[in-house]
């Protein structure tokens, strides 16, 4: 299966994440590093398994994934061609549900300080 990556796609990206790392915020570009690769062989991998999203059209379907800078990722896709695939959209929830990383809160001893 071949995975192509929509023009959407990246407008959708660069909506959700800024050209430069924040302090809470990965950049773009971290993204793209980290987690995008990962994502693409994913969506290859576990196409013919992946819920459609939109009644009456199969070739429509939906991946949510984990990622390294964001907490996941939600990655809308069709099927454009024999064993091609385009990203369509994304979505990301950059916290976890509730808005603290388990374990990585200000008191917590596990928290990155920059000292380890």
């Amino acid at each position: 299966m071949r995975v192509r990556l929509s023009t959407w796609f990246f407008e959708d990206l660069d909506a959700q994440l800024p050209a430069d790392r924040t302090e809470r915020l990965p950049s773009r570009r971290d993204f793209e590093v980290a987690d995008l690769l990962d994502i693409v062989e994913q969506v290859a991998a576990s196409w013919a398994g992946l819920p459609p999203f939109i009644d009456g059209r199969p070739d429509y379907r939906q991946a949510i994934v984990a990622c390294r800078t964001v907490y996941a990722a939600v990655i809308d896709a069709q099927a454009v061609g024999p064993d091609v695939v385009e990203l369509v959209a994304i979505r990301l929830q950059i916290e976890p549900p509730g808005g603290a990383w388990p374990g990585l809160g200000e008191d917590s001893d596990n928290a990155c300080d920059g000292d380890s």
